[in-house]
Parts: structure tokens; C-alpha cells; sequence
């Protein structure tokens, strides 16, 4: 409607309430019976069951969306340990092989943020407060409808004990005129066909007790369905009761309206769904999210050759990097390659340490001691022993 709209004194923008009675409105009748079971059939009745999910996954739904206003925070984390075996193939014969064991340690938090410059998100968080509001509205619509049914047939079943119990005293009373009308018939007073309009009279009131009972069942039975329990272990006492009706408070229909959860509810239908249009209108524009990542990884690389080998964290990573300690009372080996003539190997020598004497960095052809004997234009050298 338009703000310049010129409108008469009684009309006026609708403000519906969400249903603000008193949810316990069946007290006003002050009947424990009644109370006892509306009480049951909101505890136990499976439609209400049913709509009560709904409204909790609706608020489940508003609650995931309002999250998408806020960072985003992940965190990724990996480990890992292989062993590279000293048997694998070869490509170049001349650098030996060792087994190596390396540990892998990823971590990495990352940050995301939608930054929302053309309101999708806020739109989204609108629809969904509009469609948990609806929710709210249908359960208290699906609340007020079973309880006004329980008290409907529970009203109605009690009128019909009244009925019936009206019925089960004209019975009586038809009873003793048929007995009268009999002793009569046999004095002579009166004719048969008293006796037989007697009879007909007190059978189809009879007849009228029974349908009234077969109609009191089917309330129960109706009663029953709405309370949760099988019709066959349900049952309410017959009594006759007076109620007192309440007094209702006089309202005009518009504020009677306002008041119904269902127009409520349709209320925030639409509600949703004008967000939906704002959320489609902004799919028309780009997004920009901002994704900032920090992280790193740790490798440790060991070799696997000696127990006794270690890393030497001084001079890197990689099979050159292994230094041994000379075990003690023992002497350490160390071989040098000697260059002969035009470059060649020729020999190996092999030179005593004394125990004591250091550590020795071994070069990358250290690690395994080698008899082989190079040739040259002077021969073949021996390797020599010592300790």
C-alpha cells in the first residue's frame, strides 16, 4: 500500500500477534479429565511430533545461515613416514645406495570470509528468519488445532452421556407404563393395541439409547487417535457433568484475525519469500571472498644404513651427511681416493687413527669400506690392515 494512500479511520496496517493466548486455555472449564488429556495428546500425538521437527530443523537452517556472516576457519593436518628401501634400482652405479626413512608433518590453518558486498548473505539470513518464524507459527497452529479437536469430541462425548443417560431414564419410566398398560390389558381396562404402541414406543427409544452409544464410541475412539493410544485400551467414564461456559471477551473480526496462528504463518510465507527475491537479484552481481592461508611442513630425513648413524644437522640433509663415531678401544678406517695417472683411480689407501683422535666426516663413498683394488701403469696396491 502506498504511504500517501488516503484510507478511512477503521482501516489499519495488519500486525499479526503469533498466536500470544494462553496455550493452557482448556483450564478456564476447570475439568480434570479434559486437562489430563490434552495434556496427553500434546506429549504422545505423532502429528504434532511432525511439525515440532520441522520447526526445530527450521531453526537449525536459520542458525547455518546466520554462520555464513562470520570467518570461516579450517584446519588441515597430515602426517606421514615411508622408508626408501637400499635395494631399490640404480641409475648411475658409481654412488652407492643407502635405505632412508623420512617423517612428513603438514599443518595448515586457512581463514575464508564471503565479504557480502551485494547483500546475498543478509538477504538469505532474512528468508530463513521469515521461514523459522513461519515454523514457529505452524506449531502453534498444529498445537491450537489438536487441542481445540480433543476439546470438541471430549464436549461432544460428554453431551452424548447426557443424552443417553435422558434416554436410559425414559426407559425406565416406558418400562413401568408398558407394565401398567399389561395390567390393565388383563383386567379388560384397555385393548391389545395399547399394549403393542407400548411396546413400540419403549423399543425405538431403545433403539435410539443405542445409537447414541455407537456415536459416544466413535468420539472415543476419535479421542483416543488424538491422545496416541489404540482405541481398544482406551476408554472414558460415562458421567453426566454441568459445565459452566466462560465469559469471551468481545473483539472486532480484524483483531480476531490477527490473532489466528495460520494467517500468521502465511504472514511470514510471504516474508520469505520476498527474501528469495533479494537473494536472486544479488546472484546477478559477483562475489568476493577473501581466503588467507598460513602453513607450513616439517620433513625429517634419516638414514637407516647403521644404527649408529646419525643426521648432522650441520652440513644438510642427504646420504653425505653421516658421521660416525669411532667405537672406543677400536681405530677408525678412513679411505682416500689417489688420482694416478691421466685422472684414474688407481688405489685405495686405507690410514690408521688412533682411538681418540676426533671425529672423521667420511666423504660420500666413506660409508662402506671397499677392497677393491683400482689398476694403473704401477700396478696393484694392496690394502693395508692395521689394529
Amino acid at each position: 500500500m502506498p504511504p500517501a494512500w488516503n484510507t478511512d479511520s477503521y482501516w489499519r496496517v495488519a500486525a499479526p500477534s503469533h498466536a500470544p493466548m494462553d496455550p493452557d486455555w482448556w483450564n478456564v472449564y476447570h475439568d480434570a479429565t479434559l486437562a489430563a488429556l490434552e495434556t496427553q495428546a500434546l506429549a504422545q500425538n505423532q502429528t504434532l511430533v511432525a511439525v515440532s521437527a520441522h520447526y526445530a530443523q527450521a531453526k537449525a537452517m536459520l542458525v547455518n545461515t546466520r554462520a555464513q556472516q562470520i570467518p570461516e576457519v579450517d584446519l588441515a593436518a597430515s602426517a606421514s613416514r615411508f622408508r626408501i628401501s637400499q635395494d631399490r634400482p640404480r641409475t648411475n652405479y658409481a654412488t652407492p645406495t643407502v635405505s632412508t626413512v623420512q617423517n612428513n608433518l603438514q599443518l595448515g590453518p586457512t581463514v575464508s570470509y564471503d565479504t557480502d558486498l551485494f547483500g546475498r548473505i543478509r538477504r538469505q539470513v532474512e528468508g530463513a528468519t521469515a521461514s523459522a518464524e513461519q515454523s514457529a507459527d505452524d506449531l502453534a497452529n498444529a498445537r491450537l488445532i489438536l487441542t481445540t479437536e480433543v476439546a470438541s469430541d471430549y464436549f461432544s462425548l460428554r453431551e452424548l452421556d447426557t443424552e443417553i443417560d435422558v434416554l436410559d431414564q425414559s426407559v425406565k419410566l416406558q418400562q413401568k407404563a408398558l407394565d401398567y398398560v399389561n395390567a390393565e390389558h388383563e383386567l379388560g381396562a384397555v385393548s391389545g393395541l395399547d399394549v403393542l404402541q407400548q411396546k413400540s414406543l419403549l423399543n425405538t427409544t431403545r433403539v435410539q439409547a443405542q445409537l447414541l452409544l455407537n456415536q459416544r464410541a466413535q468420539y472415543e475412539h476419535a479421542i483416543a487417535a488424538l491422545v496416541g493410544v489404540p482405541a481398544p485400551q482406551f476408554a472414558i467414564e460415562p458421567k453426566v457433568l454441568t459445565f459452566h461456559v466462560p465469559a469471551i471477551a468481545l473483539g472486532v473480526p480484524s483483531d480476531l484475525l490477527q490473532r489466528r496462528p495460520d494467517i500468521a504463518s502465511a504472514e511470514r510465507a510471504m516474508a520469505a519469500a520476498n527474501a528469495q527475491i533479494g537473494v536472486a537479484k544479488a546472484a546477478f552481481f559477483p562475489s568476493l571472498t577473501l581466503t588467507p592461508g598460513i602453513g607450513g611442513s616439517y620433513a625429517v630425513r634419516e638414514l637407516a644404513e647403521r644404527a649408529d648413524a646419525h643426521v648432522d644437522t650441520r652440513r644438510g640433509g642427504g646420504p653425505c651427511a653421516v658421521r660416525r663415531r669411532p667405537p672406543r678401544g677400536q681405530c677408525a678406517v678412513r679411505e682416500r681416493r689417489l688420482q694416478g695417472d691421466g685422472g684414474q683411480l688407481s688405489a685405495n689407501r686405507v690410514e690408521r687413527i688412533p682411538t681418540g683422535a676426533g671425529r672423521h666426516h667420511g666423504s660420500c663413498g666413506a660409508r662402506r669400506r671397499r677392497e677393491a683394488v683400482g689398476r694403473s701403469g704401477r700396478g696393484r696396491a694392496a690394502l693395508a690392515r692395521a689394529c
